[in-house]
């Protein structure tokens, strides 16, 4: 059964989810409804981190380094036809979703690591 709380006066019950439902004056003080106490959360420690966030971040890293690799390859091969044009064109497509990801992925971890 939840613990219920007055905020006039601090008096504590535990009611049943019906009663809640109801709602209930306090019988000390009389001046407000009983409010589910909800416990606090504790500060100083860090939360979970979400799978999302590793995910971000690692997928942000390899697109980054896949993507200067075929950069890198397609400027070598740059007159070879259009191989290289589309492999140069790929690699900064990858290297732009790469760091949009890993910008992501570093805000959601930071999010995570304070909330």
């Amino acid at each position: 059964m939840p613990k219920a709380r007055c905020p006039n006066c601090g008096y504590t019950r535990k009611m049943s989810e019906r009663e809640l439902e109801i709602g209930m004056r306090c019988p000390q003080c009389e001046g407000r409804n009983l409010r589910l106490v909800v416990p606090k959360k504790r500060t100083g420690w860090p939360g979970g981190i979400r799978a999302t966030s590793i995910r971000a971040l690692i997928g942000g890293v390899l697109l980054l380094f896949l993507g200067w690799g075929l950069v890198s390859w397609g400027r070598a091969h740059w007159n070879d036809g259009m191989a290289g044009a589309r492999f140069f064109a790929w690699g900064i497509v990858m290297l732009g979703f790469g760091a949009i990801s890993l910008i992501g992925g570093v805000c959601s971890f930071v999010y995570d690591l304070f909330t």
